[in-house]
């Protein structure tokens, strides 16, 4: 009779403490996902008057900072030296610099105004933009682009075997990254 006391009480022991971690592990995974951030502050990572830390806060505004984003527009079926090639990576280079979490100075890619091609002859020095406000359309336009490209931008903003063209874009610190993963995918 003892016993069966006793083994009725460690039953109902055992049960409240399980009922007790099943509420405690409930309340943790409830707040995990509600409460808990993936954000990654860069900064609140590294030691505050560490001077590459300062230096990024002096200067990231201007040169960009951890929120910097590389994107690469392949052509699957050639060079980048074609219409429908580089009707594709404007539209894109075009989404991207108008998104409102980008920082728009610092966004770099070939169909922008800032994307210049220098060229120096008979005492002058021509500076244009390669590729703006159109795209090339004419087999001259097409040549003085190819030649651009190949004298300054590949292997910057152009693949070395010219398949692909690079984007360059920094976010603001307080984008909401979900949202702008889906966006670029």
């Amino acid at each position: 009779m003892i016993a069966t006391r006793i083994a009725g009480y460690v039953r109902r022991r055992a049960a409240l403490i399980a009922a007790g971690m099943i509420v405690l592990t409930g309340f943790l995974g409830y707040m995990s996902f509600t409460q808990l951030s993936l954000k990654v502050v860069l900064e609140a990572m590294l030691p505050v008057h560490h001077q590459n830390v300062e230096l990024m806060a002096k200067f990231g505004a201007q040169f960009g900072g951890a929120n910097t984003t590389l994107i690469m527009v392949e052509n699957t079926e050639g060079t980048i030296y074609n219409e429908k090639f580089m009707a594709a990576y404007k539209r894109v280079a075009d989404e991207i610099y108008f998104h409102p979490s980008v920082h728009r100075h610092l966004v770099q890619a070939l169909t922008l105004r800032k994307t210049k091609a220098i060229v120096g002859s008979a005492g002058r020095i021509d500076i244009n933009a390669i590729a703006w406000p159109d795209l090339p359309r004419a087999p001259e336009e097409w040549a003085n682009f190819e030649a651009a490209v190949k004298a300054q931008y590949r292997g910057l903003l152009v693949s070395d075997d010219e398949k692909a063209g690079m984007i360059i874009a920094d976010f603001k610190d307080d984008t909401d990254y979900a949202t702008l993963v889906t966006f670029i995918e």
